[in-house]
């Protein structure tokens, strides 16, 4: 009988230590698992990071020669504009594309305070009044160069952008052949 309690005893006892065992493995395989998907999630994070700064950099311009544009400062993030606010000025548009344009004008602006602006120009005919943010400010020695992602856009001034861009590259092609 002893023999027999000894053997039940022993029994149980691996039982318990070979579940112990296959816990503290497989937990093991779950800690691997999750660093795995931790380590995809950053990768994918990155990855998306730098397609969104690929299609920025693949949103197709035309350069615009000469082109005039007129703007009008709306805010400024969170800080006050001051003096700057509801400044007009006018510059030129070097070159323009579906998410953005970059302008030369003379206006220093304080581009460290997240700047809107409304801009108004018109292109073959096409009037276009678009807001845009400054993300890009260059100081060159008589004028400086700003680069404006449009914000808020309408899908209908979308559409009449994309339109206008691809207008604009088709007769560039034509005007080269």
């Amino acid at each position: 009988m002893e023999i027999m309690i000894s053997a039940i005893f022993v029994c149980l006892f691996l039982l318990i230590f070979s579940l112990i065992l296959f816990h503290a493995f497989y937990k093991q395989q779950l800690r691997k698992k999750e660093e795995q998907i931790h380590t995809l999630k950053e990768s994918v994070t990155d990855l998306q990071i730098k397609l969104k700064d690929k299609e920025k950099r693949k949103a197709f311009r035309v350069k615009l020669f000469e082109q005039e544009c007129h703007f009008e400062l709306l805010e400024s993030g969170n800080q006050p504009l001051g003096n700057l606010k509801n400044k007009k000025g006018a510059g030129q548009i070097n070159d323009i594309s579906r998410t953005g344009l970059q302008i030369s004008c003379t206006l220093d602006l304080p581009v460290r305070k997240q700047i809107f602006l409304q801009i108004y120009f018109v292109i073959d005919g096409e009037p276009f009044s678009l807001k845009g943010r400054v993300v890009r400010k260059e100081e060159l020695i008589n004028h400086v160069i700003y680069g404006i992602e449009f914000v808020d856009l309408h899908q209908k001034d979308q559409q009449k952008l994309h339109r206008l861009i691809q207008r604009l590259e088709i007769e560039r092609k034509k005007n080269a052949e």
